[in-house]
């Protein structure tokens, strides 16, 4: 027999974490004053937090300068449509309010072309 109780607790808890991680998670968007680009280094190459193999249509994946979030920060990150990233990766160019995103997070953000 399923407790009711504990199933509501759960289902209470997951909902607190995503509104925690939403509200909670800076925010960068090109209408204030972030540089977004997106980048393309290829497949397979090792993510510099992670080392885990770089996929072009993960979502999550967000590079920053050295001066930027350290990795394993979490930030939301909007265009036309906003999306919940980690750092996992750095990228050579960027400094300050840079940041580059993954060629499916590109795409998924509303951005159908090259560049910034």
């Amino acid at each position: 027999m399923v407790d009711n109780r504990a199933i509501l607790i759960a289902g209470f808890l997951v909902l607190l974490s995503l509104i925690v991680f939403t509200v909670c998670s800076p925010r960068a968007t090109a209408s204030s004053g972030w540089r977004i680009t997106y980048y393309n280094m290829g497949k397979g190459r090792p993510l510099y937090c992670t080392e885990q193999p770089y996929d072009p249509a993960d979502t999550t994946v967000v590079a920053t300068g050295v001066d930027g979030f350290p990795c394993g920060s979490r930030l939301r990150v909007c265009m036309d449509r906003c999306l919940n990233m980690v750092v996992q990766d750095r990228c050579g160019s960027c400094r300050g309010q840079h940041i580059d995103v993954s060629e499916g997070a590109w795409e998924w953000l509303g951005r159908k072309d090259y560049g910034t």
